[in-house]
């Protein structure tokens, strides 16, 4: 990291580095997308799905499915394309979830500062993409992707 940039000027972290974060990134969508198209329950998201599944079924397939679209943004994560707009996207993506999460289940969650602080780590690492770029072990597309 260039710590001797003036306010304003792009952050400059090492590609190696930034590839690393991407990876950790992709790891952690792939890890809870798997976890839920096996559908082992997490206790903590458990009632917040409830709130948008009537049945143990409805609450199956809406479980296997938000799992399939974490391992789908993992790859896309992995493979480096488009990466700014999808660090902003998972951001946004994450945010909505906590507040959600936070709104419409409280009843469930004893703790909604803990949900939101747990996932800050995650967010600054997405963050850092977002604002420096894939790093290194980039898919190749066409020069104007992003």
């Amino acid at each position: 990291m260039n710590i001797n940039s003036q306010v304003g000027e792009p952050i400059s972290l090492s590609p190696r580095f930034l590839f690393v974060i991407r990876l950790m990134v992709a790891l952690i969508w792939f890890c809870d997308g798997l976890q839920q198209e096996i559908s082992f329950y997490s206790a903590r998201d458990v009632p917040i799905v409830r709130l948008f599944a009537d049945s143990h079924i409805a609450l199956g397939k809406l479980w296997g499915g938000a799992g399939r679209i974490e391992i789908l943004l993992a790859v896309f994560v992995l493979s480096g394309l488009f990466a700014r707009p999808l660090a902003w996207l998972q951001i946004v993506v994450i945010v909505v979830m906590n507040l959600a999460g936070t709104s419409l289940g409280y009843q469930s969650i004893y703790h909604t500062t803990g949900l939101l602080i747990n996932d800050l780590p995650l967010l600054f690492c997405i963050s850092l993409i977002g604002l420096c770029g894939p790093g290194h072990l980039k898919v190749a597309a066409s020069p104007n992707h992003e």
